[in-house]
């Protein structure tokens, strides 16, 4: 998924749980969460030093949202922390 794809996701998917749709907002959310696993494990070793702590944490903290299916705190944190993460990512990697 390209950085276009993964941030309308995001907000599509946030849209999704704030407007209550639970369901059809957490199984989105679980793809974006191996989308996002997957970068945290891609990061080059300059990424890793600038945001290594920012992107383990943001994965933490989804993570422990989703698994509590805490709606509103896995929206929150696409919207705060993944659209901020994303584009640094594939930033440094064009």
């Amino acid at each position: 998924m390209n950085q276009t794809e993964l941030m309308q996701s995001v907000s599509d998917t946030a849209k999704m749980l704030y407007q209550n749709r639970e369901h059809d907002g957490l199984e989105q959310a679980e793809n974006i969460i191996k989308s996002l696993q997957q970068l945290v494990e891609n990061q080059s070793e300059e990424q890793m030093r600038t945001t290594g702590a920012f992107s383990v944490a943001m994965m933490r903290e989804l993570m422990e949202a989703y698994q509590n299916s805490d709606v509103m705190a896995v929206a929150d944190c696409l919207m705060e922390k993944a659209a901020l993460f994303i584009p640094f990512y594939f930033q440094e990697n064009d």
